[in-house]
Formats: structure tokens, sequence, C-alpha cells
């Protein structure tokens, strides 16, 4: 073991989108989703607006969002507030609740351990985008 921190790049998976899965203030990862939720839209990507025009992305389109171990269909929305080059949903909710029929969030993260530490890895994740067609 080295005495000093060195950094290491990112594993990735060399997609166009580094995707930042967010605590939601409503629940802690995946406890308490059991509660009652008034929004009936419970994951939602963020998505900067200019980035969205490169994909024919509107406000509130639905969107695949995959790479090599899995996809998830979630409504985008437009915020100014998300960097370029980045993806951002909130909350590890539970399958019956995940904007997708048959996947959840994680479906898209990744089950290695970190290089250093042996911790998780699920904010290493690149993913593609593209809309759904209706």
């Amino acid at each position: 073991m080295e005495p000093l921190i060195r950094y290491l790049p990112p594993y990735g998976d060399n997609a166009p989108f580094w995707l930042i899965i967010g605590n939601d203030i409503r629940i802690l990862d995946s406890s308490f989703c059991e509660l009652e939720f008034d929004d009936p839209e419970l994951m939602k990507l963020r998505i900067n607006p200019e980035d969205a025009k490169v994909y024919n992305i509107n406000d509130g389109d639905e969107v695949e969002i995959y790479n090599n171990r899995g996809s998830v269909k979630i409504k985008a929305y437009y915020d100014e507030e998300v960097q370029r080059g980045t993806l951002v949903t909130l909350g590890v909710w539970w399958q019956s609740q995940s904007s997708d029929p048959n996947v959840a969030i994680n479906a898209l993260t990744a089950d290695r351990p970190t290089d250093e530490g042996w911790g998780s890895t699920f904010y290493d994740v690149q993913v593609h985008i593209k809309k759904v067609d209706a």
C-alpha cells in the first residue's frame, strides 16, 4: 500500500455522459420508499438543455440511458444547473417505483469494488442517451 493518496482515473464505460445518482431528500438511498409520495414521477433525469438539443430531446421526453450493463427508460427534464456531459437522477427507488417497468436505476451501475479500499463504484458510471420513439 502506498503511503500517500494518488489520483486514479475513473473506470468509465466509454460513453459520453457521467451519470450522477444523487440523494433524494424524501428517502435515504432505498430506505423509506414504502412511504406515500404525491409525485407520480419519482424518478426523473436532469439534463443540461444544450446537451438535450444535441440529442433532439425536449423537456419531459422519455429517454433511454444505457451502457454495457443495462438500460433504463426515464423522463428527461431540462436543468441549467447540471453541468454539460453529466446526467443527474435522485434516489435509488424500489423497482415498483421505477420509471422503467423492467429495471431500476442500479441496472446501470457496476458490481465491481473500487481498486483502493474495496468500496462501491456506483458513482463511477457513464451512459449513452437516446430519445425513446413514441
